[in-house]
């Protein structure tokens, strides 16, 4: 909701003082009656117009520091929040990284395992397909299962969290 302009505020004290109806300031201004009454109460309880300053204890983290730790935290996604403070060079507690990331849209989830497969692992299961390709008949490959051979652990010790938004999985 947006706030009214100190033109507006003026504007409805002037023309209170000139002993126009709440009713009527509303039409002229096209403010809404409760907020011109509100306007007129707190002229006459303050005398001014002007907004309050906003209380309570100014934000330790600017913008600009909460930019940082997002970038930094995009670059590295397996980083952890005291991680991220250490490269992002602030002095921030844990959980109040946390809180940024998580406003920002940047959850922690547990990390997608994928096999890895390496060149030399990739040039062995080149050389055995073409090899087997060349000895066996089509007959023979279609009685044929294949299954790829993966690491399966009950109990999963090795869980790596990654920092990402809800939709990317890898």
């Amino acid at each position: 909701m947006p706030r009214t302009s100190q033109k507006q505020r003026e504007k409805v004290i002037e023309l209170k003082l000139l002993n126009f109806t709440v009713c009527e300031i509303s039409k002229e201004t096209r403010i809404h009656k409760s907020t011109v009454s509100r306007i007129i109460l707190r002229y006459e309880s303050r005398g001014t117009v002007e907004h309050r300053k906003n209380p309570g204890r100014p934000k330790k983290i600017t913008e600009k520091v909460e930019r940082i730790i997002v970038r930094e935290s995009k670059k590295d996604p397996f980083l952890s929040s005291t991680e991220v403070a250490k490269v992002a060079n602030v002095q921030l507690a844990a959980s109040t990284i946390q809180k940024i990331l998580v406003r920002r849209g940047l959850r922690s989830r547990i990390a997608a395992k994928k096999p890895q497969i390496t060149p030399k692992n990739r040039k062995k299961r080149l050389i055995w397909a073409k090899t087997m390709l060349s000895e066996k008949t089509a007959n023979f490959w279609n009685s044929v299962i294949f299954s790829d051979e993966t690491l399966l652990e009950l109990n999963p010790k090795r869980q790596r969290r990654v920092r990402r938004r809800e939709k990317p999985r890898f």
